[in-house]
């Protein structure tokens, strides 16, 4: 990663790296296996992107909102009609997977529990176009 950065020591490398997205995949940058969890990071100085596992991008970032995305990508990979949290439905409306809409929408209905059908049909539209983003 000193390679990607302007900075050559570490401890000052690091801190030009933000957290730009999250995705699944089939391996990882930095060999660990199996890691499926991936997070673009993004150099402020360099401009250069990384893509690397969510174990070590621990070492760049404090991870704790992107911890929690990924903990909601793994429930509704799982099984598809669970709800995910405010920090993922914010982050896919960023991303624009899902419209205004969909977002007040979700953010209406994610802890409760017994939806309507037509709510429930809404949700599970919503997590599938969540599970398409994350998958590359």
């Amino acid at each position: 990663m000193l390679k990607l950065s302007q900075s050559k020591n570490w401890n000052q490398a690091k801190l030009e790296w933000k957290f730009e997205s999250a995705y699944i995949a089939d391996d990882c940058l930095c060999g660990h296996f199996p890691i499926v969890e991936i997070c673009t990071i993004y150099n402020v100085e360099t401009k250069k992107r990384a893509d690397i596992g969510n174990h070590c991008v621990k070492q760049f970032l404090n991870i704790e909102e992107q911890e929690s995305i990924f903990v909601s990508l793994r429930k509704i990979l799982k099984d598809n009609t669970k709800s995910v949290n405010p920090q993922t439905i914010k982050y896919v409306f960023v991303k624009q997977w899902i419209n205004l809409q969909d977002y007040n929408y979700y953010l209406d209905i994610w802890k409760k529990r017994i939806l309507s059908e037509r709510q429930a049909k809404w949700k599970l539209d919503i997590n599938n176009r969540i599970i398409k983003g994350v998958r590359k």
